[in-house]
């Protein structure tokens, strides 16, 4: 009887194990972007700027070579002797990624990249005086709008399929970084 229960109890852990080996090979697919991938992104930024939302794209161009685009809105909002003053930036981006995953040998759900960004910020900044009320748009804004070059390096997560989380250091004039999570198509 023992024998029966041992040989029944090895069976079903097989029958288990062979759907749970299927179910992983397909989730970690391929985390290098190839030739048509596109992914899109969203996540927070870090910043002494407020927090920037960022939002962008990706698309693979070439083995280990990604090109792509990018949104950014962050408010900061500081208040000197009852006078606030509230700026809001916008910035428009375009970066190109080189993906190390092949030269550092890394995992399959693993994306490991280094780029460059191109982009415009435009910042506009607001005074209330909240004794006064007045309300007014303030032209001397501590933050500068205008052209930037900024160089990145970051990394994804592929915890499944289509999902990653993802990390950048650098990427943005007034971001340290940013965090959030991938959509691969």
């Amino acid at each position: 009887i023992f024998a029966q229960i041992l040989n029944l109890f090895v069976m079903k852990k097989n029958l288990f194990l062979f759907p749970a080996i299927i179910i992983a090979s397909a989730l970690s697919a391929q985390a290098t972007p190839h030739k048509g991938d596109f992914q899109a992104n969203v996540g927070l930024g870090f910043s002494s700027v407020g927090t920037p939302i960022n939002l962008s794209v990706d698309y693979g161009v070439g083995k280990n070579i990604s090109v792509g685009g990018g949104l950014t809105y962050v408010t900061d909002t500081n208040t000197y002797y009852d006078v606030k003053y509230k700026h809001t930036g916008f910035g428009v981006t375009a970066h190109g990624n080189y993906h190390f995953n092949k030269i550092l040998s890394l995992p399959n759900n693993i994306d490991f990249y280094a780029g460059l960004y191109l982009g415009y910020y435009n910042w506009n900044s607001k005074v209330e005086d909240s004794f006064n009320g007045i309300n007014t748009a303030y032209s001397g804004s501590t933050y500068n709008s205008g052209l930037f070059l900024s160089a990145q390096v970051g990394g994804r997560y592929f915890f499944t399929k289509n999902w990653a989380a993802n990390l950048d250091l650098g990427g943005g004039t007034y971001s340290g970084g940013k965090i959030g999570i991938t959509y691969r198509f």
